[in-house]
């Protein structure tokens, strides 16, 4: 424990606004400057009793006590002293500080203090004397108790001088220490969906100053359970409007409520709201990022896959409508997925269906395509075409895309064309196999470090009847509790689905930034419109092709994860993502 310099008052600290960067005397409004050596300093050897405070079981939330090496029992934090523990000396009688401080002997509740003290002047005789114990970096809190008991414990106790000799003094009261601060537990949620958010960073007012926890590491919700940071914080003892924001990622939670008063020595579990406020994500993104090479890439995947719309008037791009799909779990499929029939099994030809629909199964067009419709129709169709011919989806090797899904305007995706989306590269060296197979940037998953993907069933209504099979991807740095799942199955490897979630834990996982590719089958080109295996395996475009014939895919299936190629004719799903800037 270093020995200040200066000593301030708490009224002070908060009117210059520094009212979390320092521990308070409580003992004058006046700025002390420490005296200079005099060769008559006097110099005691003191020992002395001190104990935690009365509340010697703990402290209970809102009762008063000493809020010391802290450790929780429900609603109960027990405090006890740590050996080698360090307090410093203030005369209040005579407005002096004493240099040098007094250290712990031991740990426990009660304790005995020793040290040698130099004052300037002579201590005398009923003397009182303030003792403080301070360990004041409150601007860097993690969000633990064990760096609250580190690093932001402040507690002072009076005691008053009975005797004094020439080289010591002696008191016969205990020092009894009291907190002068108080210790809140937040449990954050997000108040339109109930989940627990997890901020890296965290910020409270009390309308006259204002604290940041500006970088929450993920460990701390696994040390604390989800969604829980502890905050110390001087208080100031009257009532004021608190305000809270939080962030996470590019979304920012913010929470206010007048007439809350935080007094010293006191410990607040409480479970807060919070509002989701606009977010400087994509347009249709979801929150979680993800690297994608070696270079550090990191990308936001799209709210869904891919769907087209055709509105039944006409064959012009025009009539059509490109959106992602509602939710992550959505795929069309084959006629058992709608009660109406398909879009997938209706493709007619060249941007055209026989109905009125919806699709999410498109061809690759490479940038040689041969696939034309008349000059006054668009010649990009974007895989719109049941024909079974190898060529007319380009014979080129090694070509792009005609024209990237992700240039589209697309109207959950900000509805504006090449505003950023795009199709991930494939390939063994690909972005798709580095997403699933390299990167050493993920979280923590059950026991699994860097967790990448696990085969999953979500169920998707209410009453969990309904599961449709799929991978979950775990974006970079954030952590899952095992008991987040309905049942936990294998990370970073094939599993038959066997990891389960409850639509409810589904919600929770996706606000943490999990994607969700479902088993959306595929369109057999060789066949036309027939559209097989939905539900059962999962084939995704990648932006680049292999072969004359054939571009690169990632597919999926109960039993294997591969990064292969397909013939351009076969129908595929697309999803999209957007870089991180």
């Amino acid at each position: 424990m270093k020995t200040t310099s200066r000593i301030f008052s708490l009224a002070t600290l908060l009117a210059a606004g520094l009212g979390f960067s320092a521990c308070s005397d409580n003992s004058s409004n006046a700025v002390i400057d420490e005296p200079e050596v005099n060769p008559t300093a006097h110099t005691y050897f003191v020992t002395l009793d001190a104990s935690k405070g009365s509340d010697a079981s703990g402290i209970a939330a809102n009762d008063k006590g000493i809020l010391r090496a802290l450790s929780e029992s429900g609603n109960v934090l027990t405090a006890t002293w740590a050996a080698g523990e360090e307090v410093t000396v203030y005369n209040n009688t005579q407005s002096a500080a004493l240099t040098g401080t007094l250290t712990a002997q031991s740990s426990g509740e009660s304790v005995v203090l020793k040290g040698e003290l130099t004052s300037e002047t002579a201590i005398k005789t009923g003397d009182e004397l303030l003792l403080k114990f301070c360990s004041d970096d409150y601007t860097s809190q993690n969000g633990t108790l064990a760096y609250i008991a580190a690093n932001c414990d402040y507690a002072t106790a009076t005691v008053t001088v009975s005797s004094v000799t020439s080289s010591s003094f002696t008191v016969n009261e205990i020092a009894t220490f009291e907190s002068q601060q108080a210790i809140i537990k937040f449990t954050l949620k997000d108040a339109s969906t109930a989940a627990t958010i997890n901020p890296s960073a965290f910020t409270i007012s009390d309308g006259t100053s204002t604290m940041t926890l500006s970088d929450i590491p993920s460990s701390t919700y696994t040390t604390n359970g989800d969604g829980i940071i502890y905050v110390a914080f001087p208080a100031s003892g009257s009532s004021a409007t608190i305000s809270l924001t939080a962030t996470v990622d590019e979304t920012t939670y913010t929470f206010e409520k007048t007439g809350i008063t935080f007094s010293n020595a006191e410990f607040w579990p409480i479970t807060v709201s919070m509002a989701r406020q606009s977010s400087s994500l994509p347009e249709g993104a979801i929150g979680g990022k993800f690297t994608v090479d070696a270079s550090g890439t990191q990308v936001y995947f799209s709210q869904g896959n891919l769907q087209a719309t055709y509105d039944g008037d006409g064959d012009a791009l025009s009539d059509w409508t490109w959106k992602f799909a509602e939710h992550q779990y959505d795929y069309i499929g084959d006629a058992s997925k709608t009660a109406n029939g398909n879009g997938n099994i209706t493709v007619n030809g060249v941007l055209m269906l026989s109905a009125a629909g919806t699709i999410d199964l498109f061809a690759y067009e490479g940038a040689s395509s041969l696939v034309k419709a008349t000059t006054s129709k668009e010649t990009k169709w974007y895989g719109i075409n049941n024909s079974t011919t190898q060529g007319d989806y380009g014979t080129v090797a090694n070509e792009a895309l005609m024209d990237d899904w992700g240039n589209l305007a697309i109207t959950n995706g900000g509805n504006a064309a090449n505003s950023g989306w795009r199709t991930l590269t494939g390939g063994a060296n690909g972005e798709w196999a580095f997403l699933f197979n390299t990167r050493e940037t993920g979280g923590k998953v059950g026991e699994t470090d860097q967790a990448r993907y696990t085969e999953a069933t979500i169920y998707t209504d209410d009453t969990d009847d309904t599961g449709v099979n799929g991978i979950i991807l775990f974006p970079d740095g954030v952590d899952f509790a095992s008991s987040e799942f309905a049942h936990l199955d294998r990370v970073n490897g094939i599993s038959n689905w066997a990891t389960k979630c409850t639509s409810a834990q589904w919600t929770a996982l996706e606000a943490k930034g999990c994607v969700f590719l479902p088993a959306g089958g595929n369109r057999a080109g060789t066949e036309g419109t027939t559209v097989k295996d939905a539900g059962s395996q999962g084939y995704y475009w990648s932006s680049n092709n292999s072969s004359s014939i054939s571009a690169y895919q990632m597919r999926f299936n109960s039993y294997e994860v591969k990064f292969t190629s397909a013939n351009r004719s076969y129908g595929r799903n697309v999803r999209l993502v957007r870089e991180v800037k």
